[in-house]
């Protein structure tokens, strides 16, 4: 599995528990950069304008 920053890209994950589910979870930037923004965190004005505009789309 892939670590890191994912950016605007769906995450789909497989479960295999004696049958085969496929899960989709959305990441919703806005709120990310709006938590980010209000937080204590150096430099985050920095971090949620890399968040919604990441310097390349995802895998």
């Amino acid at each position: 599995m892939q670590e890191g920053w994912v950016y605007k890209v769906e995450l789909k994950v497989l479960i295999n528990d004696e049958e085969i589910q496929l899960k989709v979870t959305k990441y919703n930037f806005q709120k990310a950069a709006h938590s980010i923004l209000a937080g204590e965190c150096p430099y985050k004005e920095d971090f949620a304008e890399h968040i919604l505009n990441p310097p390349y789309e995802g895998p």
